[in-house]
């Protein structure tokens, strides 16, 4: 699950399940954080939630425990997946046949998944951020003279195949006096 703080909402990103187990990712798209409060307080507060059965969960979890039983889920293991030092989802197992006890091994190796998912997360952030970055300026985030040059050549290499590539160029004449007279931020 990919957490959506800005909107206000969870969506389940990825299943992989059981031959003869249904799927649920489409049931649980856009699922406001308020509908699990329980849960995201579990995982705020970088809590693993192990639940060889979930009929154990608190009174205070009765919206999780009606989402686990109508997907007929009996057992759950469920960590966090930080971004730097913000929740940026979840990750975990479920099982449906029969319950399982999850033990420290599958809980450690879920902790070390959600790590490296949230490290991935990050580098992907990073890698946008640095292209945004090199390829556009930071005023206008219009496209810069690197990126022109790229898709430039990148028609004129289409030309040859016999399309055409028309060029405009605007120029603001004297433009020069007005940052000099009241400097670059008005200029800007």
């Amino acid at each position: 699950f990919v957490i959506d703080h800005a909107q206000g909402h969870q969506s389940n990103t990825h299943e992989w399940v059981a031959p003869g187990i249904s799927t649920e990712a489409h049931n649980l798209q856009q699922v406001p954080l308020t509908v699990f409060p329980w849960l995201l307080a579990e995982l705020s507060a970088d809590r693993a939630v192990s639940l060889p059965d979930i009929r154990s969960l608190p009174d205070s979890a009765g919206n999780e425990r009606a989402e686990f039983e109508r997907e007929g889920i009996r057992s759950i293991a469920i960590v966090p997946v930080w971004d730097a030092a913000a929740l940026a989802g979840f990750v975990g197992f479920d099982a449906v046949r029969q319950r399982v006890e999850w033990g420290e091994d599958y809980m450690m190796g879920l902790r070390l998944l959600a790590q490296m998912l949230g490290s991935a997360l990050r580098a992907r952030a990073m890698a946008r951020q640095l292209q945004a970055m090199a390829f556009h300026d930071p005023l206008t985030g219009l496209p810069n003279r690197k990126l022109l040059q790229e898709r430039l050549e990148a028609a004129l290499r289409r030309e040859e195949t016999g399309r055409q590539v028309l060029v405009a160029m605007v120029d603001l004449d004297d433009f020069k006096r007005i940052n000099d007279a009241h400097g670059h931020a008005v200029g800007d």
